[in-house]
């Protein structure tokens, strides 16, 4: 039950967040599937004829009623059959009806101007920024409109979703399992060589770029973690509650090279912020501890931590003797104990190796 509670209380952070998305974009959307003024009147003028229609086994009687008033005599014409020979000349037939009922069950599952319109966003977080070896590993999660929809659902099967560094391996795998099922992910590497010739903020921007890549669609809005970023400035922890509806779709492809290349930095909202926000040329936002906010940053860090993890246990394979297998590359006492016997491998970041700031920096 408490985990049913947590992943609510992520995802209604990332429909809030949605809900602040620049209103013209969610209208242009309800526009653009809404039927038609003209649609709607020839729907109803449809339904009017089809309240009085008779069904179809009244038309059946009425057809060899109709034969029968065919073939009278004109001079034995009542009233009574005159009427009934004209109302059976208007009715509609069993096609006409069948058709008709079809029109009106397609209208009625047809989006009102003010239904809700969801947005698509994407979630990113990092795992191995710390660590002394192996690449820095950035996941990236979109789950499905129409599944956000249904809160049950989400709270059903993603019941174990939370910040990886919080849960067991174990949990971790689980919860894993279950963001995998549910929506699109991808993850990106940036390897220790790069991260050594770009520095590691650059590196993770790489990373989060290729995760991007591979996810394969375009979001409206990408939420980081903060110090994440595809490469251009992101909006720092906004007041989602506050936002006025003025939050920026993502306006970049899947393309990293329509993305940009240039170094991230974070801006705190200002006047100045807004006025970037309205132009929608930001392509997302970063929250302090967004895995621990917000549903799709938390799928995230656990796609980065699982697949990183699983990666340090291969290279364990090919690289013995540094125990990578059990810290993964951070720098624990064993771990510097192996640098110290063995020197650093072709997987060690030379560029802070020996430094126990970086390496203590996230734990294992």
């Amino acid at each position: 039950m408490r985990r049913a509670t947590r992943a609510g209380e992520l995802l209604r952070f990332d429909l809030a967040l949605g809900a602040a998305l620049a209103p013209e974009r969610n209208m242009e959307a309800r526009l653009r599937d809404a039927p038609r003024l003209s649609d709607l009147t020839e729907a109803r003028d449809e339904r009017a004829r089809l309240r009085d229609a008779p069904c179809v086994a009244d038309t059946a009687d009425v057809r060899d009623e109709r034969a029968r008033l065919r073939d009278a005599p004109c001079v034995a014409d009542t009233t009574d059959v005159r009427d009934e020979r004209a109302r059976l000349r208007d009715a509609p037939c069993v096609a006409d009806t069948t058709d008709v009922r079809d029109q009106r069950t397609r209208r009625a599952g047809a989006p009102s101007l003010f239904d809700p319109v969801l947005p698509r966003l994407a979630g990113f977080d990092e795992a191995g920024r710390g660590a002394l070896a192996g690449p820095v590993v950035v996941g990236c999660v979109s789950f499905p409109p129409n599944f956000l929809a249904s809160t049950e659902r989400v709270t059903t099967l993603l019941a174990g979703v939370d910040d990886s560094k919080s849960l067991s391996a174990k949990a971790r795998e689980a919860a894993f399992a279950a963001v995998v099922s549910c929506g699109r992910w991808s993850a990106g590497c940036a390897a220790a060589s790069e991260i050594d010739r770009l520095g590691i903020v650059a590196a993770a921007e790489l990373a989060a770029r290729r995760a991007y890549r591979r996810l394969g669609l375009a979001a409206d809005l990408a939420v980081f973690d903060r110090g994440l970023s595809l490469g251009k400035p992101v909006l720092l922890d906004p007041d989602v509650d506050k936002a006025g509806g003025v939050l920026p779709p993502c306006r970049a492809s899947s393309d990293p090279s329509d993305i940009g290349r240039s170094s991230a930095t974070t801006v705190q909202p200002s006047s100045q912020a807004v006025q970037q926000r309205r132009s929608a040329e930001q392509p997302g936002v970063a929250f302090t501890k967004g895995d621990t906010r917000s549903l799709h940053v938390a799928a995230a860090s656990l796609v980065a931590k699982v697949t990183r993890d699983h990666l340090m246990a291969l290279l364990d394979r090919s690289f013995a003797g540094y125990g990578l297998a059990q810290h993964k590359g951070y720098g624990t006492q064993g771990h510097r104990d192996a640098l110290a016997r063995r020197g650093p491998s072709r997987i060690h970041r030379l560029s802070f190796a020996f430094s126990a700031d970086e390496a203590d920096s996230q734990s294992c």
